[in-house]
């Protein structure tokens, strides 16, 4: 019998995860495990040293401070790529829903994709993950140093991803409709 879930910084808890009254382990989706493992060991390692004096030093702080944001990036970009290829899978063949995005797929694929869910699903990650992006992966992809100031980045980005809905998928009731560039060009030439 297994009394307590444990996993780095606790994630499998803070994602829902839980045991059933049979001792089953309920973990969130396949996809975003090993990346949030690997995002939750830097997270407890970083905090252990953070605080003692030279134990880390600064390319060792900025190692760790990267790979937690390429790893919640990985399991944030697998958590809506995986929704978003389920969601355009069951709708495509559908006449009814292919009828929403005005019959045409790449309407569908557009308003379905892992961008637009995550935009319409939480603001503050999409914004957390641009700012991830911006700050922390791309500083060191050109050779410069994370700012100090931007660290806090990944640990929001980190807690925000963990409060979606990590063991499934949410329900969505309404998502708005994008265009795809043809369509965008066929409204263009009939407004003309």
């Amino acid at each position: 019998m297994v009394d307590e879930i444990v996993s780095p910084n606790n994630w499998i808890i803070k994602a829902k995860g839980y045991l059933t009254t049979e001792d089953k382990l309920i973990l969130p989706l396949k996809c975003i495990l090993i990346p949030m493992h690997q995002a939750s060991t830097s997270i407890e390692k970083y905090n252990k040293e953070k605080d003692l004096p030279q134990t880390m030093d600064l390319v060792g702080k900025m190692q760790l401070i990267q790979n937690i944001g390429l790893n919640v990036r990985a399991a944030d970009k697998a958590y809506f790529n995986e929704w978003s290829k389920g969601l355009i899978q069951i709708n495509k063949d559908n006449i009814t829903s292919l009828k929403l995005f005005g019959g045409c797929i790449n309407c569908l694929s557009k308003s379905l994709s892992g961008n637009s869910l995550r935009e319409f699903v939480s603001l503050r990650l999409k914004e957390l993950s641009d700012l991830n992006n911006a700050k922390i992966i791309h500083a060191m992809d050109s050779g410069k140093y994370i700012n100090a100031d931007d660290v806090h980045i990944v640990f929001d980005y980190y807690e925000e991803f963990l409060k979606l809905e990590l063991l499934g998928f949410p329900g969505l009731k309404s998502l708005p409709i994008s265009k795809c560039r043809e369509c965008k060009k066929k409204l263009t030439i009939t407004s003309i």
